[in-house]
């Protein structure tokens, strides 16, 4: 596939978190991979075509739209917390962007002070930070996936 552009829309797990005031859990069970699983992923193994899902937003702290997504037979979906054994069969590709916890924390803060205008330096080095270990830890993604990108 090396030299082929390919169209894909891309699916970010972020419009599936459960809610923005959880404050104690772990491996990013702050997101809702069931209804990913059944909006998105469930659909596009059926051959569904266009997908609907929810869009969960920050500030009412819920799923405010549903939005359609068409797709000429692939999808990109992007997001901490993916590369889950539930989840797995159904990417035909897992692609690992390797960082450093320390310095992904970084410009994880970097980002949303510059671009997002909302510091939330607390839940990276806190919570976010803690999930990105066990995480690691747990699921391995940088053994699961086809190709590991070094983005240090």
């Amino acid at each position: 596939m090396l030299g082929v552009a390919i169209s894909a829309p891309v699916i970010g797990v972020d419009a599936f978190m459960k809610d923005r005031t959880m404050t104690a859990y772990s491996l990013w069970e702050c997101f809702d991979y069931g209804r990913l699983e059944r909006e998105v992923l469930l659909p596009f193994s059926q051959s569904e075509n266009p997908l609907h899902y929810g869009v969960w937003d920050w500030y009412p702290n819920t799923v405010t739209k549903t939005v359609e997504v068409p797709h000429a037979e692939c999808i990109i979906t992007e997001g901490v917390g993916l590369f889950r054994p539930e989840l797995l069969h159904y990417f035909a590709y897992a692609i690992w962007i390797d960082c450093p916890l320390d310095e992904a924390t970084e410009r994880g803060k970097e980002r949303d002070r510059e671009v997002h205008k909302n510091p939330q330096d607390k839940e990276w080095d806190g919570i976010w930070k803690q999930n990105d270990a066990e995480y690691f830890e747990k699921f391995k993604p940088k053994e699961i996936a086809d190709v590991v990108i070094d983005n240090a």
